[in-house]
């Protein structure tokens, strides 16, 4: 009795301060009343869960428009709707027991009452605010978390969900000055409409023990419903295939267009671009860094290929500053066609804007093929010998006999620092372009072109280059003597002899950039950067096996005289190299050889051109080195015939 008679005083005196306060939200003076009659116990535990309100410190829902308790115990004389009461409405059977989305499709929430919902009862939280996210859905609102209440061992036992426009925008933030974006429309209006669930301790379900329905706002039209964004949910399934079709390149609006197409239409999809959009962003957000997870996804490569190889630097800040990366395959490929190397840099592949450099050469089919690549920071002298100094490193020391460039300085002055054996050429196309920036006269390109691809003699060269600047007077011209004084780098007459597998200009390095956009652009992070990267590597290798298939099936038709000699070279190339031999063939077949002497080792030969017989050449070589020592062309229409040309013997790889 005495301890019935403390709780009893303890009571009576929280609820004397309780309506001495004029600023509380819920008046409980009827608990005093005569004509209400309670237990001691409902009494205790109105006032306890007011106190964990209180200590909760969440934000005041305000009061309804219906004056709705949570635990009604008025007489039956007073005039009050009981809908709510604890432990009336759910029994907790199994036929209202809602676990899944199977069991919410069951329920007409068009039809069902009030009083029938609150039968339902729920495994978790989670379950019923999708229970009452449902609801709203087909009554043209939406539904949002609000506050939680904990016992005294910090266990969720009750929450509150709110309509979406409960609460109003604070004036700061609709008078700011400050603000650049326009605001955004009003979308709260002080809505009092809630829902509070509760945990039943023996049964451990959440049952509803709230249920105000009073809104002061109207509803969405039925067609509107679902763009409501708490209605726009994507699934897992539709987020992993959505992962999946970026991963392979595929673009969020197009995945967007076949999720339609799948679901017959864009307003049965249940969410739009903006979605998918924040969803890869959150994916990204999950992450610590995006230098951290393109690290960790070389290393990951690393694990399955032991001949994998990368490298990278840090500023001092601990950012990244340069990345190299080649793996397996590449370092295979370079050891077999590494003979000639190609490299540029390009950006708007990455959305740190930063160059992109791909080491290229050719293989055994005259496609492009990659050796490594590189994110370097800047295209400075000395991050061009860091990144040179790791190419080398990656491939086992070995080092390219020619290599073609754009004529960037700091590239020339690295490459002759790292590789000085090697025969640097610069990119015609650059060069002619530079060539019309320059001196901006069409007459004076093509003759500068002329220079610059002729396959002539060194002296003969020399004589061209003469004339064409003093026909054009630019002898003081400063582009014209920089060029001059770099003839040995960009003159076909200065390379021959020298094998360069093709190459004359860096096309096929803006190639490799071209179609590699095809697979990232200006925005792509570092992390997606690698991963169609190497989606994109691996297809360049599978047109090298369908290449691999091509040369491998089928036989020759045989086009020449020389059927013996043809199919012997059909078997040795492949067949684009064999087409280009071919046509070297052919023009030899036309010429008509003679022996005209021998003097001991030196062979001497009468050569023509079928069917002209105005030119011929006498061709001298020596039988035991075949070596060719003399060549003499002979016009005899002409006023300089017997003029005489040396010419170098050249040789071309085959693989």
């Amino acid at each position: 009795m005495a301890d019935f008679a403390g709780r009893k005083a303890t009571a009576a005196r929280k609820a004397a301060a309780a309506a001495a306060n004029a600023t509380a939200t819920t008046s409980f003076s009827f608990l005093f009343s005569r004509n209400c009659i309670m237990d001691i116990d409902e009494i205790l535990s109105i006032f306890q869960e007011r106190d964990h309100t209180a200590i909760g410190g969440s934000e005041s829902e305000g009061s309804s428009n219906r004056s709705l308790s949570e635990s009604d115990g008025c007489s039956p004389g007073e005039d009050f709707e009981e809908t709510n009461e604890e432990g009336v409405g759910c029994n907790f059977k199994d036929e209202t027991a809602v676990d899944s989305v199977t069991d919410l499709e069951k329920i007409n929430f068009k039809e069902t009452s009030i009083e029938n919902l609150m039968r339902y009862h729920f495994p978790d939280r989670e379950v019923a605010f999708m229970f009452y996210n449902w609801y709203g859905c087909f009554h043209g609102f939406a539904a949002r978390k609000s506050r939680l209440i904990r016992n005294i061992n910090g266990e969720v036992v009750q929450q509150t969900f709110l309509c979406h426009r409960e609460g109003i925008r604070e004036e700061k933030y609709i008078n700011s000055t400050s603000r650049k974006r326009e605001h955004k429309p009003l979308s709260r209006c002080g809505c009092q409409a809630k829902v509070r669930v509760h945990i039943d301790v023996s049964s451990q379900r959440w049952y509803i023990k709230l249920f105000d329905d009073d809104h002061n706002h109207s509803f969405v039209k039925e067609k509107f419903e679902r763009m409501l964004p708490a209605h726009r949910k994507m699934s897992e399934y539709d987020k992993y295939q959505m992962n999946t079709m970026r991963q392979s390149g595929i673009s969020t609006t197009r995945i967007h267009g076949y999720f339609a197409s799948q679901a017959g239409g864009y307003q049965n999809v249940g969410y739009n671009r903006r979605d998918m959009y924040n969803e890869q962003r959150k994916r990204r957000m999950r992450w610590n860094s995006d230098a951290e997870q393109a690290v960790n996804f070389l290393k990951h490569m690393s694990s399955k290929d032991d001949m994998m190889f990368w490298r990278h630097t840090v500023h001092a800040d601990g950012s990244l500053q340069h990345l190299f990366w080649c793996d397996g395959v590449s370092c295979m490929d370079y050891s077999i066609f590494g003979d000639v190397l190609a490299f540029d840099a390009t950006y708007k592949k990455i959305k740190y804007n930063t160059p992109l450099v791909i080491f290229s050469g050719v293989n055994h089919h005259n496609q492009s093929i990659i050796f490594g690549s590189a994110i370097i920071g800047d295209e400075t002298e000395d991050t061009y010998v860091w990144l040179l100094k790791i190419f080398v490193e990656a491939m086992g020391g070995k080092l390219p006999v020619s290599v073609i460039t754009d004529g960037d300085l700091s590239m020339r002055n690295a490459i002759r620092k790292v590789f000085p054996e090697a025969h640097h050429r610069l990119c015609a196309w650059h060069l002619i372009r530079n060539a019309t920036s320059n001196i901006k006269n069409l007459h004076f390109v093509s003759k500068f072109k002329d220079c610059l691809l002729g396959d002539v003699d060194v002296d003969v060269f020399q004589r061209k280059w003469e004339e064409l600047v003093t026909e054009f007077g630019l002898e003081e011209n400063p582009w014209m003597l920089e060029m001059y004084q770099k003839r040995k780098m960009w003159a076909a007459a200065h390379f021959r002899g020298k094998f360069f597998a093709g190459f004359r200009t860096t096309s096929r390095c803006e190639g490799l950039h071209s179609e590699f956009g095809k697979y990232v652009s200006a925005l792509t992070n570092l992390h997606d950067f690698f991963q169609q990267f190497f989606r994109w590597l691996n297809y360049m290798r599978y047109r090298e096996i369908e290449a691999d298939f091509s040369s491998s099936h089928g036989d020759i038709v045989v086009q020449t005289q020389h059927h013996h000699l043809e199919r012997s070279a059909f078997k040795l190339y492949t067949k684009t190299i064999f087409r280009l031999f071919r046509k070297v063939l052919e023009r030899a077949c036309r010429f008509d050889v003679h022996i005209v002497s021998q003097n001991g080792s030196i062979h001497n030969h009468i050569v023509r051109r079928y069917p002209r017989q105005d030119i011929e050449w006498t061709v001298s070589y020596c039988e035991h080195r075949f070596t060719l020592v003399d060549l003499q062309l002979h016009k005899t229409q002409n006023t300089f015939a017997n003029e005489r040309l040396k010419m170098k013997v050249f040789s071309w790889k085959c693989y």
